[in-house]
């Protein structure tokens, strides 16, 4: 888990990697995060959102149905440390968030 990083939930529109007009499925979005990362020289192994559960199958930052925190797997060091400086961080209770 310690190569993991994740992004906090934004209100839809707020995503850097989402065009104006921009929906879809989850898929189209990760693929669209890991256009996006590349374009800023960070590539992804894994792009992937985390619900909080089952029952609630809704954003945490503005409701809408659909995934909530991003988390991603960098390809190495160097990725991560850009991704750290676009709003990237630890997973909540993971191992370097302690």
């Amino acid at each position: 888990l310690g190569d993991l990083l994740s992004y906090e939930p934004r209100q839809c529109g707020q995503n850097p990697w989402q065009k104006p007009g921009a929906g879809g499925t989850k898929e189209e979005e990760a693929k669209a995060v890991a256009s996006w990362a590349k374009g800023l020289g960070a590539s992804l192994k894994e792009v992937g959102f985390v619900y909080p559960s089952v029952n609630r199958p809704v954003c945490t930052a503005c409701s809408c149905p659909r995934g909530d925190r991003l988390v991603v797997a960098p390809v190495n060091e160097q990725a991560g440390l850009i991704l750290r400086q676009h709003g990237f961080g630890p997973l909540p209770g993971g191992p370097a968030a302690r």
